[in-house]
């Protein structure tokens, strides 16, 4: 302040010309860690014990990465011409969903499914905590196993003779490479038994790979009451 008169120096802001590359994922996650490549990586927990305790996928984290519209690659470049940025959101994980029926055989009968395990001879499936990339969606650091186990006595499944749509649904990583021993196995309470004395049903072997990004839809199976019966099987992709 001079003679009552203030001096105000104006600064001019650089001009940044530096593109920015920007990543996505879903849900929000802390922990990024950051490498010089660009390929950034985010922690994931898929089929562990807590998040497997479900049939219709609810407590399943949904895993996500982002991609540019155009060209279906990350990351997504954002100019000091083109700030605003569109994201493509594409899965890293595979959905496995069942219609899951009983036999007209079994119509006096209530069947409530209790637990389903997918079973995979050659240990293609994954499951476990471990790493998403960014940039590709790869998932790394998961533990390759031969079984994966939905189980829910508490809220068990209703088997129908009619059922238009999934009542099973699971989120999984890839698998490794084909599949070609995969089978299930069901329990299931007939007529309020206790789940402990749940009648076990089995599946033949068929051969699958799943991938991410895809749902597939296995067909109805079919029981014949207290004897079990024949298993139907067939996937949709």
């Amino acid at each position: 302040n001079v003679s009552g008169r203030t001096r105000i120096r104006y600064v001019t802001a650089p001009v940044i010309t530096a593109n920015a590359l920007l990543y996505a994922c879903h849900p929000p996650v802390a922990g990024v860690t950051h490498q010089a490549d660009g390929n950034h990586t985010v922690p994931v927990s898929v089929m562990t014990t807590a998040g497997a305790a479900d049939f219709l996928a609810t407590d399943q984290p949904d895993y996500l990465y982002g991609v540019s519209p155009a060209s279906g690659l990350a990351p997504v470049t954002a100019t000091s011409g083109a700030r605003a940025v569109s994201f493509r959101m594409k899965h890293a994980l595979a959905k496995v969903s069942f219609r899951i029926v009983k036999s007209a055989s079994a119509n006096k009968d209530k069947l409530e499914l209790v637990q389903i395990e997918i079973q995979s001879g050659t240990s293609r499936l994954q499951s476990g905590t471990g790493t998403m990339n960014l940039k590709t969606g790869v998932l790394n650091g998961l533990s390759s196993t031969s079984l994966l186990t939905l189980a829910d006595a508490a809220r068990p499944v209703v088997l129908k003779e009619q059922q238009a749509t999934p009542n099973v649904s699971c989120l999984t990583a890839p698998m490794t490479g084909k599949e070609t021993v995969l089978s299930f196995r069901l329990k299931v309470r007939i007529n309020g038994e206790s789940a402990e004395n749940a009648h076990a049903f089995e599946t033949k072997s068929v051969s699958a790979e799943w991938k991410a990004g895809y749902h597939y839809v296995s067909n109805a199976w079919a029981f014949s009451g207290q004897d079990g019966g024949q298993l139907e099987f067939g996937e949709d992709r």
